[in-house]
């Protein structure tokens, strides 16, 4: 456990830096029968941009106890423990003004913003549950960043009859412009519903689920912080985490196999061969601020630091790796809306090792789903509030474990590239971390 520290607030620059990573912001538009208003504006200064966030937090500050209080009353019982799969197809000729149309997300770069295009997805298919809407069309650059991973057929998702509800709770998920990143607030068990409600049965190839023999034991996903020295709010956890959940995640006990899922700079950083940029096979360099951990881990494979554990590179097809990530035992989660969203397709109830957000240091609302109450650019409400967030998480997903990292470690690594080997050998005793539940 770690002391609270105290430190001043932090910018933030989201609206003028570069997007190009699994789990990156996305921009979505909205139309069809939901008028929705405003925009997300990239030229946004730090300014303006932090001091809407503020001001919306603390509006939502005001009415969020009572909000919270009124969830388990105003929400209708959503499914228990085990949720039936399975796809409806009753509003195939629903009129156009009843189906809710999804359809672009401004992100560019090498890889495509899957995290984000699916929260957004669940988003509107949460809003057009509650409002009594027949289908979503996906469409446009939100198709095509998904079409790897669902299949959309026609492009309708039709909608199942008895999901109306007037809670005031939904009304902000009809926000999917972009404009609101602190949209969308819904219990994880509802949100986790509608994920396997409609988008589990969508999965593709056939068999996309792995059955529990042969899913992974434990998986591990890698992000590179391609924000480093400007932005904080994608700082990614230090490998020696890694290594205490090798070594006495598993029930205590160490994991005797894991797997590690990186993103296209933490595997350049690994193999030395490996070329980010297709179109130029001459070019091998990787940037600076590539995650170290996939290197340091395969290297440390079979070795007591790690538990002895067996630790293998998956192949980086991605279809067959966002497979692992849904299908595996246990996941590690990176700071990243990719596998905290993959795993909601996971119809078994695997296990999770969470990043969680420092005190007194900006995080990403988004990434937590809304329910860690705070202002983004500063950081959370209180401790309680991150232990709430543990409590229901671990409703949806029991046994999973959180690590509050310490802000010390994360101002630090915010300025460092490959910031994630600081203390390499000696984090606990320099930094420490915080685990939820202890």
């Amino acid at each position: 456990m770690f002391t609270r520290q105290t430190s001043g607030p932090h910018g933030s620059r989201r609206g003028q830096l570069p997007v190009f990573l699994l789990g990156c912001f996305a921009v979505v538009q909205c139309e069809a029968v939901v008028e929705i208003g405003g925009a997300w504006h990239q030229n946004h200064d730090t300014q303006s941009h932090a001091g809407e966030h503020a001001r919306r937090a603390l509006v939502r500050r005001a009415s969020h106890e009572s909000t919270r209080q009124n969830e388990s009353m105003r929400i209708r019982e959503v499914e228990s423990a085990e949720v039936e799969v399975h796809s409806a197809g009753v509003h195939r000729h629903a009129p156009s003004d009843q189906i809710l149309s999804i359809t672009n997300v401004a992100a560019g770069g090498l890889q495509l913003p899957i995290g984000n295009a699916l929260q957004f997805l669940m988003n509107a298919l949460v809003f057009a549950e509650a409002s009594g809407k027949k289908g979503v069309m996906v469409g446009g650059k939100m198709k095509d960043a998904l079409s790897t991973l669902l299949d959309f057929g026609d492009g309708v998702i039709d909608l199942e009859d008895g999901h109306q509800n007037s809670s005031t709770v939904f009304a902000s998920c009809g926000d999917l412009t972009g404009a609101s990143f602190e949209s969308c607030g819904v219990p994880l068990k509802l949100r986790r519903a509608v994920a396997l409600r409609y988008l589990t049965p969508r999965l593709k190839p056939k068999g996309c689920v792995r059955d529990e023999a042969s899913a992974p034991r434990l998986a591990i996903h890698l992000r590179s912080n391609e924000w480093c020295c400007d932005n904080p709010m994608y700082v990614q956890p230090p490998c020696a985490m890694y290594d205490g959940i090798l070594k006495h995640g598993d029930s205590g006990g160490s994991f005797k196999n894991a797997r590690v899922y990186g993103d296209l700079f933490a595997r350049a950083a690994a193999f030395p061969d490996f070329r980010i940029y297709k179109t130029d096979p001459s070019n091998k360099d990787h940037p600076p601020w590539s995650n170290p951990c996939m290197k340091d881990l395969l290297q440390r494979s079979q070795k007591p630091e790690v538990g002895g554990a067996n630790i293998t590179a998956s192949g980086g097809e991605l279809t067959e790796d966002i497979c692992d990530l849904i299908s595996a035992h246990n996941v590690v989660l990176a700071a990243s809306t990719f596998t905290s969203n993959l795993v909601l397709l996971n119809p078994r109830k695997p296990r999770l090792f969470v990043p969680l957000p420092g005190m007194d240091f900006p995080f990403e609302l988004f990434r937590f789903f809304n329910r860690v109450e705070g202002i983004q650019n500063m950081g959370p409400k209180d401790s309680q509030t991150v232990e709430r967030f543990m409590d229901e998480l671990r409703e949806v997903f029991p046994g999973s474990v959180g690590y509050q990292l310490h802000t010390n470690y994360l101002k630090k690594a915010k300025r460092a590239a490959a910031g994630e080997m600081l203390a390499r050998d000696n984090f606990l005793a320099e930094y420490g971390w915080r685990q939820i539940p202890q």
